[in-house]
């Protein structure tokens, strides 16, 4: 099948030379790699949440499973990298800091935006809202996997590093032959 042009802008339609696709079984390892995440913060945010937060927290999930999913859909070096720091942060789970940590700032934003009731001697501070359920998750999750990405991309460069030397040293010994 022939690429169709755009006339307007005088090249082809759709990504690049080269550019590598993810697949279905990039989303369903994004969908594990996803689930083994929520072990801490699910429960943690479960606890700071009343009902409403709730809801708005299991949106957030929902959308960040679904953008993850359509990342490794669209993007094979996205999912891969994606898919590597997510397990080993969830490896990290047995030390918990950065889930804590994360989990902390997404709450102190829901506090800065008035969608949390208690505290300061009033009992446990707890996430009252849709709205604030929402931001808290997202903002939470939202560090995590940038952390994810962030350990998938070092990962991977010394994986592509190491791969890329030996092709080329393995193209040398071809050529002397």
């Amino acid at each position: 099948m022939k690429t169709p042009d755009d006339p307007d802008f005088a090249g082809r339609i759709g990504p690049p030379k080269g550019f590598a696709r993810g697949g279905w079984a990039l989303v369903g390892g994004w969908a594990g790699v996803y689930a083994l995440n929520l072990i801490v913060p699910l429960p943690l945010g479960w606890t700071m949440t009343d009902a409403a937060g709730r809801v708005g927290m299991v949106l957030a999930v929902l959308t960040m499973l679904a953008t993850g999913g359509y990342a490794c859909l669209g993007s094979r070096k996205a999912g891969v990298t994606l898919l590597v720091g997510g397990g080993i942060l969830a490896v990290c789970q047995f030390f918990p800091f950065p889930q804590i940590l994360a989990g902390m700032i997404g709450i102190a934003a829901a506090r800065a935006m008035g969608l949390t009731t208690g505290g300061e001697g009033h009992g446990m501070e707890v996430v009252n809202s849709v709205l604030g359920g929402f931001v808290a998750t997202t903002l939470t999750g939202g560090i995590l996997i940038v952390a994810a990405l962030s350990m998938g991309i070092i990962l991977v460069g010394i994986r592509d590093s190491f791969t890329d030397a030996t092709d080329v040293r393995s193209a040398a010994v071809k050529r002397e032959a």
